[in-house]
Order: structure tokens, then C-alpha cells, then sequence
């Protein structure tokens, strides 16, 4: 726990906080008093971004007549 008055919160918080930037106001406020999430919210936004270049630089070209963002056809 912190030295500011409310729990550190869930390490899926600060994940989405991470990735998203998705949090409720008393999780952004504690956060930024907080030395300790401060650091584990910094350790989640490197791996953030090293999991999505990753991901992008891994993809495999999408088939032919598809941009990535198309749902396949139904067969």
C-alpha cells in the first residue's frame, strides 16, 4: 500500500490505465500520488508498447482482396 489514504488499485487497473488510458478519477488521482504505481504503471506502458510493435512486426500480410481490418468472408 502507498502512503496516500486509499488502496493501490488491482494490477488490471493500472493495465488498462496502461493501454488505454482508461481509469476512474479516484484510480488517476491515487496514481499520480502514488510512487509505487507511478513506477508499475511506467513498467505497463513499455511492455504495452513493446507487446503492440510486436504484434504489428509478427503479423502476416492479410489474404489477398483483404485489408488487415476486414472479418474474413462467411463460408
Amino acid at each position: 500500500m502507498s502512503p496516500t489514504t486509499t488502496p493501490c488499485p488491482d494490477q488490471s487497473v493500472l493495465l488498462a490505465l496502461a493501454a488505454e488510458d482508461v481509469a476512474a478519477p479516484e484510480d488517476r488521482s491515487h496514481v499520480a500520488a502514488c510512487p509505487s504505481c507511478r513506477r508499475t504503471l511506467r513498467r505497463l506502458r513499455a511492455e504495452v508498447v513493446h507487446l503492440r510493435s510486436t504484434a504489428w512486426a509478427e503479423r502476416p500480410p492479410p489474404p489477398t482482396g483483404q485489408t488487415p481490418l476486414d472479418d474474413p468472408p462467411d463460408e
